[in-house]
């Protein structure tokens, strides 16, 4: 990163880094899915059974749904976190705005 960029910038570089970072993942998780054929399973409901042990998968499979699934949450978790960041740091705010706390009486408005 360049060192003349001010902070917001670079926190707006860096976030953007990560959600390229987060979507490579996905890439990596579909080449798992389907190296290890689990194409047509609903990896989340198989997530529950092999946390009640009833899952029928092998040991190999089932690693990887719990690696796949976990993921996904951190990934989404890390995602609404970066979206919601990267809005704050490009809304605009009017240099007119004023803060207001709600002690002070609009103007028409009585008691």
């Amino acid at each position: 990163m360049n060192r003349k960029m001010n902070y917001t910038d670079r926190m707006l570089a860096l976030e953007r880094h990560m959600k390229g970072e987060i979507k490579a993942r996905a890439a990596e998780m579909d080449r798992l899915i389907k190296r290890y054929d689990l194409g047509g399973i609903d990896l989340e409901s198989e997530y529950e059974k092999i946390k009640r042990k009833e899952s029928y998968l092998s040991a190999n499979q089932r690693r990887i749904v719990i690696d796949i699934v976990e993921a996904r949450k951190f990934d989404n978790e890390v995602s609404n976190i970066i979206d919601f960041d990267l809005e704050m740091h490009t809304q605009s705010v009017p240099s007119s705005a004023v803060l207001r706390d709600g002690t002070e009486e609009e103007k028409g408005e009585s008691k």
